[in-house]
């Protein structure tokens, strides 16, 4: 659109669902990361924001992603043109991945994974071609295939066989029946057989653990070939048998099928993506049953089930990615949530902890929300004025709040049901950075409150007052936004904490004073507790910069605090310089022990001049750091270091000053987190995001 008559023109493209997926790709564990091709529009990645990333431009075709390597994805261009990222997917990280691929092929060319090795990749043209290397190299395993491969099938339990389906009706099983993969070792043989309808396009082959095939029609390029509007659409061929067998009941000869899938965890359901809709069969393909409620009038190309999560995600040609439970009967019309780190879908409490899917060094805790952003000035905010859309949130990077300067806060909020939200709210609070986090006052949850009332207590100060978006429509998150300011006196860093709730879909937090279990058990409650600063490489930030992180009491008889150091990606030659305020008795809450220099651990009282001698608490009193007995520590070759037996105050948190030193030569961003643990439990942590310059 235009509001000057051409002289500059804005998009009007937001909320619009329209990309035309030809494939899509899921994480082996994750269910927020997936990638598909689109047609025109490239290969995007998702990473649980319904904004999905743009990461290779031009056409995206077939997708896939290596289940035992997850780091490893693929991605077709058109015809014999694919590529690999060994980056997660990264944009610029795709190379090039077809040397000796020859022939004609389909314009989006079928491209597949052995699941028993992912190391071996198999890919249609006019014959079938092998990689044993993860693409590097290709050489074709046929050479009497008729037309070009528009289906591929490896048996899932036996890598020496390999089905394929043609442009033209046929149907092809490869098997190595020799010492290797050379053409002369390998066995081609047409099963075309009888019972299927000659000379049509072969759409999807799967085939179930018992070595049944199933076969579907249809053709994803040209919607009015031979036999598309004629002909049955499903075929199964039993294992050991030589005749193809409609099993079509309940679908329309009007309708033709483009995918097919079937539950790993049993055989006798599939479901299959339609022209129009999907369907799904509990007996083995006996009959058909519609299950496609709330599905856009769309075709449906590609299908996926994610195990771990049991959902059925359906790739459609023009409405973009949908998904559904396959287990639950029923879903709720509103499904109000927060994700609290990149593996949350808010579909499960408490909320999954475990390694970055895309950088295995990075923690991601329960404290690293993807819903919860600052854009602080530095000098300048991000963007001319607040942004008010989950477009431009998914841009944003997440500042470390200035204080005694106004910044921008930022809250999405998801509704995953298929009925719209009504009375959305929103309220965030901001305490002292902690790992383990002061306890909620005792009203937080009476008379309205959080919500129509403001708790007491000084620990947490309401960023505002609560934000009611209204309406919230399914798919579509909606965004609230305070301009914050910081006293002078709060805290150096902040964690931040945001609650919503809504009339369909209330939250039900009463009771839960541990902000920390509160986080991990609701949906709707979300916490990021992520420090950002930028350093020089090969200084200490200055004592006015210091980090800092608080540990409070968990319960009634803690006593003693065990700090754990997540090293992240920091640079091996680094250094973390540590010092912990004095108790109320004046006395050091830490003890030296004989396990420090075997851990990295060293004890100096010539690094006090990197922190200030007193900082305050939120009640103001003051807080002084021991500044002779600072701690100096290396990751070495751990990924993590503990300090064992910090004596706790229940009257005063323990403040923790942290310093960093890396070395010279050290630039870009590196992050690492700071962790209360209790044995085997985290009760919290705080992340830390360093962007390091060279030094001039």
């Amino acid at each position: 659109m235009s509001p000057d008559a051409g002289t500059t023109v804005e998009h009007r493209n937001r909320d619009l669902q329209i990309l035309e997926y030809i494939s899509v790709s899921q994480h082996p564990q994750w269910e927020t990361i997936m990638i598909g091709g689109t047609q025109d529009n490239g290969t995007q990645r998702y990473t649980g924001s319904p904004a999905w990333d743009l990461v290779a431009g031009g056409d995206g075709g077939f997708t896939a992603i290596d289940p035992d390597t997850p780091s490893r994805m693929y991605h077709e261009y058109v015809r014999s043109i694919f590529y690999r990222s060994d980056a997660y997917g990264a944009s610029g990280t795709w190379a090039l991945k077809n040397a000796g691929i020859t022939g004609s092929s389909q314009f989006y060319s079928p491209f597949e994974l052995d699941p028993s090795n992912p190391d071996t990749c198999y890919f249609g043209g006019d014959e079938l071609w092998r990689s044993a290397n993860n693409g590097d190299s290709w050489a074709a395993v046929t050479s009497t295939v008729a037309g070009t491969i528009t289906a591929i099938a490896v048996h899932p339990s036996d890598s020496d066989t390999v089905y394929v389906g043609t442009n033209g009706g046929r149907v092809y099983r490869v098997q190595r029946t020799g010492a290797t993969w050379a053409l002369g070792d390998v066995t081609t043989t047409e099963i075309t057989g009888t019972g299927l309808p000659v000379g049509v396009c072969l759409s999807d082959l799967a085939v179930d653990p018992a070595g049944n095939i199933w076969l579907t029609v249809a053709s994803v390029l040209f919607s009015e070939v031979s036999g598309e509007f004629t002909n049955d659409h499903v075929y199964q061929l039993t294992s050991g048998s030589g005749t193809w067998v409609s099993m079509s009941t309940g679908l329309a000869q009007a309708n033709p099928v483009n995918s097919i899938v079937i539950d790993p965890s049993d055989s006798s359901r599939l479901f299959c993506g339609c022209d129009v809709g999907v369907f799904r069969t509990d007996s083995g393909g006996a009959s058909w049953v519609p299950w496609d409620d709330g599905l856009p009038n769309v075709a449906v190309f590609d299908l996926k089930i994610h195990g771990p999560r049991r959902l059925l995600r359906a790739a459609t040609h023009g409405r973009s990615i949908w998904e559904r439970p396959i287990d639950t009967a029923s879903c709720p019309m509103v499904d109000l949530y927060m994700r609290d780190n990149i593996l949350d879908s808010g579909r499960v409490q408490p909320t999954p902890e475990d390694w970055h899917p895309f950088d295995p060094t990075i923690w991601e805790g329960h404290w690293k929300s993807q819903d919860i952003k600052v854009d602080a000035p530095e000098p300048d905010f991000q963007t001319a004025s607040p942004i008010d859309n989950y477009v431009d949130f998914a841009s944003l990077d997440h500042r470390t709040a200035r204080r005694d300067r106004t910044n921008r806060f930022y809250v999405q909020v998801h509704n995953r049901g298929v009925a719209v939200a009504h009375n959305v709210q929103v309220r965030g609070f901001f305490a002292a950075a902690s790992a383990g986090l002061p306890a909620l006052p005792a009203d937080f949850w009476t008379g309205g409150r959080p919500f129509s009332g403001t708790p007491s207590g000084p620990d947490w100060t309401p960023v505002g007052p609560a934000i009611n978006l209204g309406d919230l429509e399914p798919g579509e998150p909606g965004l609230a936004e305070w301009d914050w300011l910081i006293p002078n006196s709060a805290p150096h860093h902040s964690c931040l904490l945001a609650v919503a709730t809504c009339t369909e879909d209330p939250i039900s937090g009463t009771g839960t004073l541990d902000p920390d279990l509160l986080v991990v058990s609701s949906k709707q409650v979300t916490l990021k507790n992520l420090a950002v600063e930028n350093a020089v490489a090969g200084t200490a930030m200055p004592p006015e910069q210091p980090m800092t992180i608080d540990l409070h009491t968990a319960f009634r008889d803690d006593r003693t605090a065990d700090l754990r150091i997540l090293w992240g990606n920091l640079p091996r030659e680094s250094r973390l310089v540590l010092a912990f305020s004095l108790g109320s008795d004046g006395e050091p809450v830490l003890d030296p022990s004989p396990d420090w220099e075997r851990g990295g651990i060293e004890l100096s009282d010539e690094h006090g001049k990197l922190f200030p001698s007193a900082t305050t608490d939120a009640r103001g009193c003051p807080l002084r750091f021991d500044r002779k007995r600072v701690l100096l520590v290396a990751p070495g070759n751990r990924d993590h270091t503990t300090i064992r037996g910090i004596r706790l105050n229940p009257r005063q948190p323990v403040r923790v000053g942290i310093n960093l030193v890396t070395p010279k030569g050290a630039e870009g961003t590196y992050r690492f987190d700071l962790v209360r643990v209790s044995g085997k439990r985290i009760l919290g942590g705080m992340g830390y995001q360093i962007n390091l310059r060279a030094k001039k």
